[in-house]
């Protein structure tokens, strides 16, 4: 029982880090297509100068979002490498239980 259990708990680790990084990725897309749009709404500036500057305020938050992301989705990357790692030990260490 007790191993079974371990190699369920290393496997949902990864099943759980994989997760978030799909869903880090998705925000990702989202965010970077709300810079482009911020950013075109700022050039085109339709509205006067106060659509404009809301525009780039926007396209400045969207790309600090883009940035955290990234900076996540490389944390994740690693914990994944790490957990995938620690999954295969585990397995190579333990044929029977598999």
């Amino acid at each position: 029982y007790e191993a079974g259990r371990e190699l369920y708990v290393l496997q949902a680790r990864v099943w759980n880090v994989e997760a978030e990084l799909d869903a880090r990725r998705a925000e990702l897309a989202a965010a970077e297509h709300g810079v482009a749009g911020a950013a075109v709404a700022a050039v085109e500036g339709r509205g006067g100068n106060p659509e404009r500057i809301a525009a780039v305020l926007d396209a400045t938050q969207s790309a600090e979002r883009v940035g955290r992301l990234k900076a996540e989705i490389r944390e994740l990357e690693a914990r994944r490498a790490e957990y995938v790692g620690e999954l295969e030990r585990y397995r190579a260490a333990n044929p029977a239980e598999i």
